[in-house]
């Protein structure tokens, strides 16, 4: 079985084998696909029966690809029940011909260029930390039931919730009726809430405080809030999840850019990024190319031509007044796309 953003991806045998719904999970898998063919491409609806006598309808797509055929076991192979012994050699042949389906943006640089560093985090859904994300000892923030990674996501979330109420920015940096204070205590609660864990309250306090009297202001003085006030059109965590053919294979492209506008025939994709931290080349590199992503996707969504879209790359935190300019053209995403595909590598 594989991730494939909301979907579950399981391969099964279109014939027979030789199990039972009792001795195999695949089995039992394709018995409760009976009368669904496994051997045509088609899309299909499944009624599952709930404990109260309903029925939920889910879709089964079946893609009907071709198998490597049999494999037959070697020597050293441990039997079903005998303890394996572990070795640093991969028991998978040919490994670095195993493509991948499904990519983040802010995936794609770090698979592209060390897939082998950053596959299993990737493959589990792991955030893939940057140099933003290493805290110097001197940060005031403690850190000790959430990560920085988790600051981010709840500095996102209220700078969402600002935009989309439409708070402006003098209300937003004089915590007007406590409006950046409600902001970020909901963010804090949601967070926590997807977690399932317990934080301090001097924690709880220290990152509401750093956010609403560092970042949020931060926000209110970028060109994005000179921009909003014009805007035709605003999106806010707008999901532009995209599909891309490299090599005959498709391969699923996860985007959500921070905030997108529409201004007449022009369009600005703005992403955030909370530093904690100086980055390098590479972490620099590595957000161009996912806002470089989030412009291509735009592109295939609203077939627009590239020269209509403007990008903007914001650091907050430590990293404020940092001069990251330029993303990756979309023209060249492609290309960096090409590098999850042994066979379409340049």
């Amino acid at each position: 079985m594989t991730r494939a953003r909301d979907d579950l991806v399981v391969p099964l045998e279109a014939t027979a084998a030789e199990t039972t719904v009792t001795t195999s999970w695949s089995a039992a898998i394709a018995d409760a696909l009976d009368g669904i063919s496994l051997t045509s491409r088609a899309t299909h609806t499944l009624a599952l029966p709930r404990p109260d006598g309903t029925a939920t309808e889910v879709a089964v797509s079946v893609n009907d690809v071709p198998g490597r055929g049999p494999v037959s076991p070697r020597p050293d192979w441990p039997s079903p029940t005998s303890t394996p012994t572990l070795t640093r050699d991969s028991p998978v042949e040919d490994r670095d011909a195993f493509p991948l389906r499904f990519v983040s943006a802010s995936a794609l640089h770090p698979l592209a260029t060390d897939r082998d560093a950053h596959l299993l985090d990737s493959l589990l859904d792991n955030q893939l930390e940057t140099e933003y994300g290493r805290v110097p000892p001197s940060h005031p923030l403690p850190f000790d039931a959430l990560a920085p990674g988790d600051v981010g996501r709840i500095a996102h979330d209220a700078i969402a919730s600002l935009i989309e109420g439409g708070a402006n920015a003098a209300a937003i940096r004089a915590d007007a009726n406590g409006i950046a204070t409600d902001a970020v205590t909901r963010a804090i609660a949601r967070r926590r809430r997807e977690m399932d864990r317990a934080v301090p309250r001097a924690e709880r306090e220290a990152i509401a405080d750093y956010l609403r009297d560092t970042v949020l202001p931060q926000v209110t003085e970028t060109d994005l809030y000179e921009l909003l006030d014009d805007a035709d059109a605003v999106y806010v965590e707008e999901p532009l999840d995209t599909v891309a053919s490299v090599a005959d294979l498709d391969i699923e492209v996860g985007a959500q850019a921070d905030v997108v506008l529409r201004i007449g025939d022009r369009w600005y994709v703005h992403d955030f990024k909370l530093a904690f931290a100086d980055g390098t080349d590479e972490a620099d590199q590595r957000s161009r190319l996912q806002l470089g992503v989030y412009a291509w996707a735009l592109c295939r969504q609203e077939k627009l031509d590239p020269s209509r879209v403007t990008t903007a790359l914001t650091f907050l935190g430590a990293r404020a007044d940092a001069d990251v300019t330029g993303t990756v053209p979309p023209g060249r995403v492609p290309h960096w796309l090409a590098h999850l595909h042994p066979d379409a590598r340049e």
